[in-house]
């Protein structure tokens, strides 16, 4: 059964409910979602954030320890501006997630849905994320998207079971949303109008990246001929808060248009695994169930 074409979302209360994202270095959290991540924080939901690598290759002029302290740091600092509730590093180191057998990724990602017990499961769109050929988020992408079904099983991962007393068992997310550039046949978008001012503040935080960032732009453009003047300015040690403004407000604007906000994030959402028509045919809520 199909899901529903595009509609705008609202982030409905929270208090009972959990979300874990999953991504491979930490800014894509304040970057591709990072709008939607403080509505869910806003709207009473404990938000969970599992970064995959150690981030130790992404920065400009820093050794690896450095790159890996740098960005340890601002990952938390932009996740606490984000209401984040809670972080998680498996460190696995940066650019080395292709290689690794699909089962390990997997298993990692399955025993932190049973200790955490998510009611949703938010990471990279595979289809897109392989389609850009970054081969760290596509891993995490088909780990993620592998672990939400094998969470469920007792015969999968048996090493990520443990007694019920020690609160892991087996879990079913409620519902998957997947994100990020190339993102295929989006089902839903969130207006982030009134958060956009965060989403922007916790993206800057993670400067050691930002400078990584836009020193590849430099090679690039150069490369082909080109200077950009914003560059050039940042390189001179200006500041890179006008640059990461344009580029994440006029993505957040050409979202908007499509659900009429000025700005906004989209998504592919699976609910019950696809089959939400059965819910509404034969579900009723837990709470009705002695009635």
């Amino acid at each position: 059964m199909s899901e529903p074409s595009a509609t705008t979302t609202g982030i409905p209360a929270g208090a009972d409910r959990s979300v874990m994202i999953v991504v491979s270095q930490g800014d894509d959290a304040a970057t591709h979602l990072g709008g939607t991540i403080r509505l869910w924080s806003e709207a009473g939901w404990r938000v969970l954030c599992v970064r995959v690598t150690d981030d130790a290759s992404d920065a400009h002029g820093l050794s690896a320890d450095a790159a890996r302290s740098a960005n340890l740091k601002e990952f938390r600092q932009a996740a606490a501006i984000l209401g984040i509730t809670e972080t998680i590093n498996l460190n696995y180191p940066a650019g080395t997630l292709g290689d690794l057998p699909e089962t390990e990724l997997r298993g990692a990602l399955v025993g932190e849905i049973r200790r955490h017990r998510p009611y949703a499961l938010a990471t990279y769109d595979p289809v897109g994320a392989q389609a850009r050929g970054d081969m760290d988020r596509y891993a995490v992408a088909r780990a993620a998207d592998q672990a939400f079904g094998s969470s469920q099983s007792d015969l999968m991962h048996p090493e990520h079971l443990h007694p019920i007393a020690d609160g892991v068992d087996v879990h079913g997310c409620f519902q998957r949303w997947y994100f990020g550039p190339g993102l295929s046949d989006a089902t839903d978008h969130v207006d982030i109008t009134s958060v956009i001012e965060h989403k922007l503040t916790a993206a800057l935080c993670h400067r050691a990246k930002l400078n990584g960032f836009v020193h590849q732009m430099a090679l690039q453009a150069r490369t082909g001929g080109y200077r950009l003047s914003i560059i050039d300015q940042i390189e001179a040690g200006g500041s890179v808060k006008p640059l990461i403004e344009t580029l994440l407000k006029a993505h957040g604007a050409t979202v908007g248009k499509r659900c009429g906000a000025e700005f906004a994030e989209e998504f592919k959402v699976v609910t019950f695994g696809g089959l939400g028509a059965l819910l509404e045919w034969f579900g009723r809520p837990l709470d009705d169930q002695a009635s």
